[in-house]
This record gives C-alpha cells, sequence and structure tokens, in this order.
C-alpha cells in the first residue's frame, strides 16, 4: 500500500500536479503530502515523465535501484580488494525481504542507494587514510564529504533513519591496525559537516523546503515516536531482522563447517568483517525507539550484513573456487542445468508479466469506473470505505479520481459496496456501471 502511494504521487509530480516540495496525493486526502521528505519521489516522477503512467513504471524503477545498490555493492566489495564480486551479491539476494523489494515502490530502495554510496566514499577515504602526503590529506577530505553529502541525499529520501553510516568512523577505526581517537573525531566532523552544510543552506535559502521538513518532522517523526503503534514490543525488527537473515547465515555456515572439517591452514576475516556487521546493527537498533514498525524499515541494512557475511568467508569460498575443474564433464553438466533453469524462470516471468495477483476485483471496478468518469473527478464514497486505502491509492495511481465521505454530497457518483444500498445518503441513487464486481456506483440525482 505505501509503494501505491509513493507511486501515485510521483505520477501527479509528472504531470505537474504537486511540487517537490509540496507533493500532492488527492484533492481529499493528503492533498498536501508531508509524511516523508521528497527526494526519492521526485526521482521516481522523471521515471514517469520518460516511461508514461504504465503499471510497470514503478516496479522498472525498484529494478533499477535493486540494480544500482548491487553495483554499489560490488564496488565496495572490489575496494576492500577481493575478488569474485558475487559473493556478497549472492548473499544480498538470498534474503526474501530484497527479493520481495525488487518489485514493491519502497522509499527504502532509493535510500539504500544513498547509503551504500555513503559507505562506498567513507570506505575510499579511509582505506588510504595512512598516507600522510599533503595532496592525499585534500583527497581523503573530499571523499569524507562526499560521504556526508550521500547522506544528506538520504535524509531527504527517508529522513533520520539514513543517517547510520555516521557509525562507519567508530567501527572501522576500532577494528583498524592502530586505533586513533583523532582519526576516529576527524571522520566523524567532516561526514557531519557534509549533512549539515547543505541541509541548513536548504532551509535557509529556500522557504518551501523549510516548511517541508519541519512539518514532516513534526507530524510523522515525532508523532511516530509518541502516538503510533503497530507492532507489540520494540524488538519486533531485531527478530524479523535474524529472520531474514537465515539464509544467508545458512550459506555462510556451510561455509565454516567446511572450514572446521577440512582443517584448513586459512583464517576467517573476522576483523574485516565485523565494522561492516556492526554498522548494519547501527542501522537497526535506534529504531526501536517506536513501536512503529515494519519488516521493509530495516532493508538498507542488509548490504552491510552481506558484505560482512562475504567478507568473513571468503578465504574459504576462494579457496573452494580454486578447487573447481572448469574443463571437467561434471562442471559443464552444472553450468548447462543452471543455464536452463534460469532460462526457465525467465520465460516464466515474462510470461506472467500482464497477470495480476491480488485486488482483482477492485482494480477491475476501479478500471471500469475510471473509464466512464474525467481525469481529475471526485467521487463520493460511504463511510466504511473511507480507510481502504488501497481503494484510495488505486484510483488516484490509474484514474487521478479522488474519493469523499463528506456529509454533504457535493459529487455526481457515488460508491459504496455492492451489498451496501447506500442509506446514508438523503437521496436517490440510480445504479450504473452493473458489470461491476466488487462495488456498486451510483449517479446521484435529486439532492436535497
Amino acid at each position: 500500500m505505501d509503494g501505491l502511494f509513493y507511486s501515485s504521487i510521483a505520477r501527479n509530480l509528472s504531470n505537474g500536479v504537486g511540487t517537490f516540495w509540496q507533493a500532492h496525493f488527492s484533492n481529499t486526502l493528503f492533498p498536501t503530502f508531508y509524511e516523508h521528505p521528497p527526494l526519492g519521489l521526485g526521482i521516481q516522477s522523471l521515471f514517469f515523465k520518460i516511461l508514461g503512467a504504465s503499471h510497470f513504471t514503478e516496479k522498472i524503477y525498484s529494478l533499477f535501484c535493486m540494480i544500482l545498490t548491487g553495483f554499489i555493492i560490488c564496488q565496495i566489495w572490489l575496494l576492500m580488494s577481493f575478488q569474485h564480486a558475487w559473493i556478497p551479491l549472492c548473499l544480498w539476494l538470498s534474503i526474501p525481504l530484497v527479493q520481495w523489494s525488487s518489485s514493491n515502490n519502497l522509499l527504502e530502495n532509493t535510500l539504500g542507494i544513498f547509503t551504500c554510496l555513503s559507505l562506498y566514499f567513507y570506505l575510499k577515504g579511509h582505506i588510504h587514510t595512512y598516507i600522510h602526503t599533503y595532496i592525499h590529506t585534500y583527497i581523503h577530505t573530499f571523499y569524507f564529504l562526499l560521504a556526508g553529502n550521500m547522506l544528506f541525499l538520504a535524509f531527504l529520501s527517508k529522513g533520520f533513519v539514513g543517517f547510520f553510516p555516521l557509525a562507519c568512523p567508530l567501527f572501522f577505526n576500532l577494528f583498524s591496525i592502530d586505533f586513533s581517537f583523532t582519526r576516529f573525531i576527524k571522520q566523524t566532523l567532516l561526514m557531519s559537516l557534509g549533512i549539515a552544510v547543505p541541509l541548513i543552506l536548504l532551509i535557509s535559502l529556500n522557504q518551501q523546503a523549510s516548511v517541508c521538513l519541519s512539518t514532516y518532522i513534526n507530524s510523522q517523526v515525532l508523532k511516530s515516536i509518541y502516538y503510533v503503534q503497530t507492532v507489540d514490543s520494540r524488538w519486533y525488527l531485531i527478530q524479523r531482522c535474524m529472520f531474514e537473515l537465515i539464509p544467508a547465515l545458512i550459506l555462510c555456515a556451510i561455509s565454516v563447517f567446511i572450514y572446521k572439517k577440512q582443517n584448513l591452514n586459512i583464517k576467517l576475516n573476522w576483523n574485516k568483517a565485523f565494522p561492516f556487521f556492526l554498522v548494519g546493527v547501527s542501522a537497526v537498533f535506534p529504531m526501536m525507539v517506536s513501536l512503529k514498525q515494519r519488516g521493509f524499515y530495516i532493508l538498507p541494512s542488509f548490504p552491510l550484513f552481506a558484505l560482512g557475511m562475504g567478507i568473513l568467508i571468503y578465504p574459504v569460498v576462494n579457496f573452494l573456487i580454486l578447487q573447481i575443474k572448469t574443463h571437467s564433464f561434471s562442471f559443464k553438466v552444472f553450468t548447462s542445468i543452471s543455464l536452463i533453469t534460469f532460462s526457465m524462470g525467465l520465460l516464466l516471468s515474462i510470461s506472467n508479466v500482464h497477470a495480476v495477483s491480488r485486488d482483482v476485483e477492485m482494480l477491475h471496478d476501479i478500471h471500469s469506473i475510471g473509464n466512464y468518469l474525467d481525469d481529475g473527478s471526485t467521487i463520493g464514497i460511504s463511510k466504511n470505505l473511507w480507510t481502504d486505502w488501497s481503494l484510495h491509492g488505486y484510483f488516484i495511481r490509474y484514474k487521478n479520481i479522488s474519493l469523499d465521505t463528506s456529509s454533504i454530497i457535493k459529487t455526481q457518483y457515488f460508491l459504496t459496496n455492492l451489498m451496501d444500498p447506500g442509506n446514508e445518503l438523503n437521496s436517490h441513487l440510480e445504479p450504473i456501471l452493473q458489470a461491476t464486481q466488487k462495488y456498486q456506483f451510483y449517479e446521484v440525482c435529486n439532492i436535497k
């Protein structure tokens, strides 16, 4: 449902309905949308401008975010001087929530790009920080500032949850060969400056941005901490994180078992892996302050866990790869089976590309009703339908139709559930569009 709202807002933006800092959902629900910062919605609106309003647009955007995040994960891996970048990529893709997010339009998809970029630029500066030439000092400073700039963009995508890579200076210095408190403070200050300077300039020079962000903090952040509850336990996200990591942990456990069984004369990369684990944990624990928790909130932490697990087991996996005889018959059979399986999966996905898997009746009626009305219309609905957020989302996303429950009916048309006679109206209702499957659509006549 969240992704449906975001795609509807992005589509509106692409059509000039609402502005970047004053996004618009519908005429009756979130006429000015301040529930989240607008960068992710603004970027997605560019996809709608280029690709149009097809129902594939938001899925293409989600896939684009996933591909870009995967590419950055590989670049971070190579930056650490490891081979076989598919190792962290496979661990990341083994996480069920990551696979689910690839086709669901979540703001965390955009957020993950910027947090991964921040990690990449931080490591660019940190790895070579021991070189103390004049030119290198400026280069390191630039990378740390750039890492902070990425967190500024992460904040504009999903808010304060994007700041967790600020933990990088602490954990990566803590596990360095020689911990330097001065170096830790310097890196933290530079990253903080990379966030603070553009943020202060933005809210100082742009009144609309100031109103948008302050309203977001007051109505969304503070409200979610004090008043909104979606789970019974603050430990929900920790439990969900452990559950999602089970497939990747199983793969790691198999590697460690081989390591113990074969008595290999190699060491696991514990010291190099721990900073990634701890930064990943820092993305999850702060959200325990609120009882408003959803499973997908932890998506940006998974690249860190995948990199950490990949680095930990890399010596074992690399050893096993070196044992593979690529010219053997068994390897060729394995490769052939893998290609056939991949091809069958791809063909199956293509064959189901137009299949509707959920809300079939609702979508049927929305398209039928939308084709009957003008774009931008508002229709009345019975009060018991108001909290059906998917109904709002689909009507706006596909037909740009707003829904209203005003007691004084100002609309020409009215929508109820199929078995609801619509008694709440002091008027005559004339049923139209008899072919609907879930709802009854009326024309309102003789309003008293």
